[in-house]
């Protein structure tokens, strides 16, 4: 799938490396072409990556990269991701990362997604005050993905505002800001509204993989971090 005519293509930085049959992609910067003399940035943060590269698109990033530039007010997208594996179908994910882990072994594994997560570090703390941050994980794999998501707020965003979008589906009374597990939704071809909406989070996120936590549980709050809503 190509890139969009409003990408720049030439500028595109995307840092893969490759082990055997495996790729992993830790960041891909993506500017528009039409957006010279504005210096604000958009972060999006996801699961894995699908297929895009550096000189491809993929579904999900077509839409990301869309509705950023549809608002007029960011220079380029910068799209990182909890497990830097890619994998173009998030229900084998699991079976992927088992065999990855079978071929380079564990702890080779481990170190990548180490390095991944020192990236998503970079990248956040060189960013302006006025850049944005999208969360879009969806229910993160477990381990891995959990433990970035868990890093990603305890550490990096505790002063930075982040936002999410809302699942809108046809029953406008059933929209959510995050899925029953507390995560943020990630943008899927099933949430036809999706893009909608944006929302910045004023509340506790509960996830971490317990589906038992409830967004402001008084119980749960020390452990928690709550991310601030800009005036």
């Amino acid at each position: 799938m190509d890139y969009k005519y409003y990408i720049d293509t030439e500028k595109i930085e995307c840092e893969i490396r490759n082990y055997g049959l495996f790729s992993f992609r830790r960041v891909i910067k993506i500017p528009f072409n039409d957006a010279k003399t504005i210096n604000k940035k958009a972060v999006f943060i996801m699961m894995n990556p699908s297929k895009a590269n550096g000189d491809e698109s993929d579904i999900t990033v077509d839409r990301i990269l869309a509705y950023a530039h549809d608002r007029s007010q960011y220079s380029e997208v910068i799209i990182l991701n909890t497990i830097s594996l890619y994998d173009s179908n998030s229900n084998s994910a699991k079976q992927s990362i088992k065999k990855a882990e079978d071929s380079m072994g564990k702890k080779a594994f481990k170190e990548e997604q180490n390095l991944n997560i020192e990236v998503i570090e970079k990248v956040l703390k060189n960013l302006c005050k006025d850049d944005d941050v999208y969360m879009a994980t969806g229910n993160p794999l477990p381990t891995y993905g959990t433990a970035a998501i868990k890093k990603i707020y305890d550490c990096f965003c505790k002063n930075k505002s982040i936002f999410s979008f809302k699942s809108v589906r046809e029953d406008s009374t059933n929209s959510k800001k995050t899925t029953v597990r507390g995560f943020t939704f990630h943008p899927s071809r099933q949430h036809d509204s999706f893009f909608e909406e944006n929302n910045k989070f004023d509340f506790i996120i509960t996830g971490y993989g317990n589906k038992k936590t409830r967004i402001n549980d008084a119980n749960i709050v020390r452990s928690l971090v709550r991310v601030q809503q800009e005036p």
